[in-house]
């Protein structure tokens, strides 16, 4: 664990760190994804169950998750040398220290909880209970492929199953067994021996 914003300056280094262009890059990208997460989950309880959510997000928490994945990955730039690591590294650091730090969270009032939990479906309890693993799976497959669906994907009529199966096992894998950036890297990499969408550049190898 880092103390928050010590050396940060040293990860702004176009030399040494990533830059500046490049950090701000992440921190709006994850800014932008998280508002319109937290208005898609609004807007699903009420709409579903007529219930309000209210929802935290500590930036503090958040800025400390990229400061710490961040960190890391400067380690292991100057192990290997290269200008900036492939986007399955990245992904995978950023999601560990996410669930570490925890920046969001979802809850009720009190006096609606007895109303919620005799209303709302165990599955969305669990996304609500766990919703910074909730986010990160569409946050890392964003990371790692395109919106382009491949043509395996496209002539496989259970296709839209087995993924909705697919997404519940990788959320599953974020709230009970992510233990490591290297254990997440690994579990990610397995999505794309056969990948439904096409990949990014930068996955395989540094941009």
């Amino acid at each position: 664990m880092h103390i928050q914003y010590e050396k940060y300056s040293d990860l702004l280094s176009e030399k040494e760190g990533f830059g500046l262009r490049i950090i701000n890059e992440i921190i709006d990208s994850i800014t932008e994804q998280i508002t319109f997460y937290c208005q898609e989950r609004y807007q699903y309880y009420k709409e579903k169950y007529n219930i309000e959510i209210d929802m935290q997000y500590d930036v503090f928490r958040a800025n400390q998750a990229i400061i710490d994945a961040l960190e890391d990955l400067k380690r292991l730039k100057e192990f290997h040398p290269v200008q900036y690591p492939n986007r399955l590294k990245c992904a995978a650091y950023l999601a560990y220290w996410w669930l570490q730090r925890q920046p969001l969270t979802f809850s009720v009032c009190e006096d609606t909880q007895g109303e919620f939990f005799d209303k709302v479906a165990k599955i969305d309890v669990a996304r609500m209970i766990h919703t910074n693993a909730f986010w990160l799976v569409a946050y890392v497959l964003g990371e790692l492929f395109t919106e382009t669906e491949l043509p395996c994907a496209k002539e496989n009529p259970q296709f839209q199953k087995q993924w909705n199966i697919e997404f519940d096992y990788i959320f599953y894998y974020f709230c009970y067994r992510a233990s490591s950036p290297k254990a997440i890297e690994a579990f990610l990499s397995t999505a794309l021996l056969h990948p439904t969408w096409e990949v990014k550049d930068g996955v395989y190898f540094e941009e």
